[in-house]
């Protein structure tokens, strides 16, 4: 992708990935290995938003994160439908595996697009090191946090 220094290299990883699967889906032999790329695929894509969301509450202003979050959920709706349109208008001329990559094809360029409309990561810190008994301790915290249930504490 174009401009490796832009966005979140965890970002391009995971898109690259899920890219890579949507252009193996045409050449499924069989409907086993059809829906093993899919699956394959869809747990690609369920990581995406987490970074995504990451990302922006690193890079962004705190006032303008609400807005930035509310975007990224529409846009997300209005690719989720594109990428149900596409397919079935494509289906009208072509077969499934041509429908696939045409639409493969059309993610990639919205995915090259993105890359390098994306501005450069400027406040991300990584950890020295991450430790599995820290990261759950935090967790927990944030569960015992009032604020992150709203206006009524979890269950004791």
């Amino acid at each position: 992708m174009g401009h490796m220094k832009r966005g979140s290299p965890e970002y391009r990883r995971a898109t690259l990935a899920m890219l890579a699967f949507g252009l193996a889906l045409p050449l499924a032999r069989g409907a086993d290995q059809l829906i093993a790329l899919r699956a394959a695929q869809g747990a690609l894509v369920a990581g995406t938003p987490a970074v995504a969301m990451t990302w922006l509450s690193e890079e962004l202003d705190p006032d303008d994160l609400p807005g930035a979050m509310g975007l990224y959920i529409a846009g997300n709706t209005i690719g989720g439908l594109t990428g149900r349109l596409i397919p079935a208008l494509l289906l009208e001329f072509a077969s499934w595996r041509r429908a696939l990559f045409g639409t493969a094809l059309v993610a990639f360029a919205l995915a090259v697009v993105a890359a390098w409309a994306l501005p450069a990561q400027r406040n991300f810190v990584p950890k020295a090191s991450i430790r599995p008994s820290v990261e759950v301790r935090a967790m927990l915290g944030h569960l015992r946090t009032p604020a992150s249930w709203g206006s009524t504490p979890p269950p004791s």
